[in-house]
């Protein structure tokens, strides 16, 4: 019932409209202090906030917000298109097949099995 009415709202081209931006920029845009970030900010002793203890920047590869955001889309998508061929046929109707073959350069394990 839920997801009769996300297609009805255009749930499927909006998804695949945000998979069409540079989504390894997307990935990759460091948009989060660390200090603040969830795991950080409630385990273990908080250093005092400075400016320069707010530039100092995360080592990882790819915020993890946005990653889990893609996911999540992902998923969303997968629900709507699964065992439903009329919707699988919209897919081939929005040519999605060049934009999930970008989406699937992003080195996660995660994200690439819920592109496939």
């Amino acid at each position: 019932f839920m997801s009769q009415h996300l297609v009805f709202a255009n749930c499927i081209p909006l998804v695949l409209k945000f998979f069409n931006q540079n989504i390894m920029a997307y990935i990759g845009s460091k948009n989060n202090i660390a200090l603040l970030d969830y795991p950080s900010c409630v385990i273990g002793e908080q250093p005092e906030l400075t400016a320069e203890t707010l530039e100092v920047g995360d080592t990882s590869v790819y915020c993890w917000r946005n990653m889990a955001s893609c996911i999540n889309l992902l998923r969303v998508l997968n629900k709507l298109t699964k065992w439903k061929h009329s919707r699988i046929m919209m897919l081939v109707v929005f040519k999605s097949a060049p934009i999930l073959k970008r989406t699937l350069k992003v080195k996660h394990a995660m994200l690439q099995l819920y592109v496939l």
